[in-house]
């Protein structure tokens, strides 16, 4: 979930059922949001978020893109992830 630092407001949500524990470290890169996750069920996904969206972000079906959604990989963030960009390279 984002949330507005002014308001406290949720901004936007990006579900995954499979999830028990979620440890995001986000960044910025671009105009891309990109959230890095654990779960010790072996999930572990990458999501790429397009700033600016609002509401429910979860595409209907597992791999699709959304408005906002650019591209998610369901299994390659370690547990606790502490992600960086360098010159385009994630």
């Amino acid at each position: 979930m984002a949330y507005n630092p002014r308001t406290g407001r949720e901004l936007w949500r990006l579900s995954n059922n499979d999830a028990q524990v979620i440890t995001p470290t986000p960044i910025v890169v671009g105009e891309q949001i990109v959230i890095t996750g654990g779960n010790p069920t072996g999930a572990r996904p990458i999501h790429a978020v397009r700033a600016g969206g609002t509401g429910d972000l979860t595409p209907a079906t597992q791999g699709e893109r959304g408005e906002h959604l650019d591209w998610t990989v369901e299994r390659g963030s370690p547990y606790t992830p502490t992600p960086i960009a360098y010159r385009g390279i994630l």
